[in-house]
Order: structure tokens, then sequence, then C-alpha cells
């Protein structure tokens, strides 16, 4: 998933089992894909920070232009949310 820009990616549902949850993520491929804490998304670096019912929270790594990084929060909202 991180060879897509996020707004490509879709937030399709989320599954959780004992202590543990997952976001299910759709790609422009159509290919649905189980995300973690601490995965990446997109190609901005893109690090998973929380998974919600309603949305995926991230930490992105944006280039300055002068040769350092900015960090950016991002979200991926659910699909017809």
């Amino acid at each position: 998933l991180e060879r897509f820009e996020l707004d490509t990616l879709t937030m399709v549902g989320t599954f959780g089992r004992d202590d543990n949850n997952w976001g299910l993520v759709e790609d422009p491929d159509g290919v649905v894909q189980r995300v973690s804490l601490e995965d990446y998304l997109g190609k901005n670096h893109g690090q998973i920070l929380g998974i919600q019912d309603s949305h995926i929270e991230l930490s992105e790594l944006i280039s300055d232009g002068s040769g350092g990084w900015l960090q950016r929060e991002a979200s991926i909202a659910l699909e017809g949310g």
C-alpha cells in the first residue's frame, strides 16, 4: 500500500479479535488488504497511529523542499461514513 497515493486508498471496514484491531483498506486495483498499527500507507511514509470504526489515523513525512522533513497528521475515512 506504500506505492499508492493516500487519496487513492479507501477504508472499507474494521475488525477485531481479543485486543487487536485491524483496518481494511482497498487499493486502486480493487484489492482489500488488512492493516494494523504501525503499518505504512501511501507514498509519504504514512504510519498508522490509530484505527477507529470510522477512520484510520496516520502520521506522514513530507519533504520541506530544503532537504528536511515535516510531520503531518492525515486520516482515511470509512467509505460512505
